[in-house]
């Protein structure tokens, strides 16, 4: 899926995934020079040779440059996550006109700055509540009838 199709929270709960995958990396490469130190102590106290110790070590640095490239790919993406979490900022948040997401009971999911705006409301305030007690009495029905249509085609709400 391309980025700009993502969702405000589907970009946001990525790039906490990422985050926590980043520290879980950063939390093993500490854990493997540990491991590599204790390992090093270990082999010299049981006297293992020299060929043997270069091996085991040659094989922690393999891997720990193998986390090391992991570690630069995840910050990578995670600016990348950022960039795109500005793009959505600009193309939904600043957009002319309102755009709201509804869930199936028409509960506002999201709305843009400008669609709060449009209801005398700040976001936060619109976050979660239903839509309907913002329209006018006499389209409640038709805005009802209109989603209970829409909730017949079940692609439309995934």
């Amino acid at each position: 899926m391309d980025d700009s199709r993502k969702t405000k929270g589907e970009l946001i709960e990525e790039l906490k995934n990422l985050k926590e995958e980043l520290a879980a990396l950063n939390v093993r490469d500490v854990e493997l020079k540990e491991a590599k130190d204790r390992l090093k102590k270990t082999l010299e106290e049981l006297g293992t040779d020299q060929e043997r110790l270069q091996s085991y070590i040659e094989e922690l640095k393999i891997t720990e440059e193998e986390l090391r490239m992991q570690n630069e790919e995840i910050r990578a993406i995670t600016g990348e996550l950022e960039d795109s979490k500005k793009k959505y900022f600009n193309l939904f948040d600043l957009a002319p006109v309102g755009y709201f997401v509804f869930n199936k009971d028409i509960v506002i999911l999201e709305v843009n700055l400008t669609g709060a705006e449009m209801i005398g409301r700040e976001r936060k305030y619109l976050i979660n509540k239903p839509l309907i007690p913002f329209i006018a009495p006499e389209y409640r029905d038709f805005l009802t009838a209109h989603f209970r249509q829409l909730n017949k085609n079940t692609e439309l709400f995934t």
